[in-house]
């Protein structure tokens, strides 16, 4: 057996803490002094979750764009780039799902590159080549980068890859780059709770896939096996334990 296994530059994971704690201990920490949040919009405009995230950041707070789809797409980017463009933020808040954190990753792609229009995005995802070979293009790093809090289990927040719609020629892109991963995420459960019972089962189910398929990869190693397998024994247990009691938050955390 040979390989690389290389490390993603996220800083911190804050588990079991209310986002009042772990949010406030990490924008001291980094100093963080305009912060854009993309958030869903259904926890924005449904829960008080966005409402106690603009309390946390109190005049911090510079904007929000709660109108991301799914998956994505390079219109409603657009739109959130124009806003966080003007706002002029040094980190990004993702309050959601997968979405808003591809959203708060795009939106680092769209600064660092200047991406004012549709087009301007192909320069910067995977590509295949002619001869079949996956060529990556280098992404800027201005420095921003975003915290995530999760509220699915998608598991975007683990990942340097960013995912979008191209919404004419109707295909998903990927983007990668090292700083797109988060530099911390924060697991609320009482944030998580607010998630839809189809949503949260179905990106568990998601998470299953996930794992199984690290483990049958051809290029899977001792460090993906361990942590794929433990997690599919915590998703065992804990999935059934929040179908049967929304509010086990403990079950949600694990």
């Amino acid at each position: 057996m040979q390989g690389v296994y290389e490390y993603f530059p996220t800083e911190r994971i804050n588990f079991g803490e209310t986002i009042e704690v772990a949010l406030r201990r990490e924008l001291e920490q980094m100093g963080a002094k305009r912060v854009f949040v993309l958030a869903s919009n259904t926890l924005s405009q449904q829960t008080d979750a966005l409402t106690r995230v603009k309390a946390i950041l109190q005049d911090r707070f510079v904007g929000v764009f709660d109108a991301m789809p799914a998956h994505s797409p390079r219109s409603a980017l657009l739109q959130a780039l124009a806003m966080a463009r003007e706002v002029e933020p040094d980190l990004l808040i993702s309050l959601g799902g997968g979405s808003s954190i591809d959203g708060a990753k795009l939106v680092q792609v769209g600064l660092a590159e200047t991406i004012r229009s549709h087009d301007d995005f192909n320069a910067f995802h995977a590509q295949r080549g002619a001869d079949g070979q996956i060529f990556v293009p280098k992404i800027r790093d201005n420095g921003l980068r975003q915290i995530a809090i999760p509220t699915t289990l998608s598991g975007a927040e683990y990942t340097t890859t960013g995912g979008s719609v191209d919404d004419i020629a109707h295909k998903k892109d990927l983007y990668i780059a090292r700083q797109l991963v988060p530099v911390a995420v924060i697991l609320d459960p009482s944030i998580a709770r607010l998630t839809t019972e189809w949503l949260w089962l179905s990106t568990g189910f998601r998470a299953v896939d996930h794992a199984v398929e690290s483990i049958c990869s051809p290029t899977a190693n001792p460090f993906t096996d361990a942590t794929c397998i433990h997690g599919l024994r915590m998703l065992q247990r804990s999935m059934r334990r929040t179908k049967k009691d929304p509010d086990d938050l403990d079950a949600r955390l694990q």
